[in-house]
């Protein structure tokens, strides 16, 4: 209830809540870009190590290990969504002129 709270309160958009605000966006967009890539080098890497030990078990388990981290990577992308439809619901606010300052991209 008291991040409810938070939310609700009026932040006041001055340079450091902008700075903030641009840094949490860079870390989003880089973990973006590298859970696909990771997921896809740790998915070859382990299909590869299957395929070398030439072993059907091996080659099962790789397969439900790929799936699996493909599933993390959806939920991992889906997260952003789920968070801010939750906090619309809970009627959360925020000014979109310091979010647009900072470089998110508001709807």
């Amino acid at each position: 209830m008291e991040l409810l709270l938070f939310l609700n309160s009026t932040v006041p958009c001055n340079e450091a809540v902008i700075r903030i605000l641009a840094i949490v966006n860079l870390v989003i967009r880089i973990i973006y870009i590298a859970v696909p890539i990771l997921i896809v080098l740790w998915g070859t890497f382990d299909l590869l190590k299957a395929v070398v030990a030439n072993d059907d078990k091996q080659m099962n388990d790789a397969w439900k290990m790929v799936m699996k981290r493909i599933i993390y990577g959806v939920v991992i992308f889906l997260l952003g969504l789920i968070v801010h439809t939750v906090l619309s619901m809970a009627g959360a606010q925020y000014d979109r002129a310091c979010a647009d300052r900072a470089g998110f991209q508001t709807t």
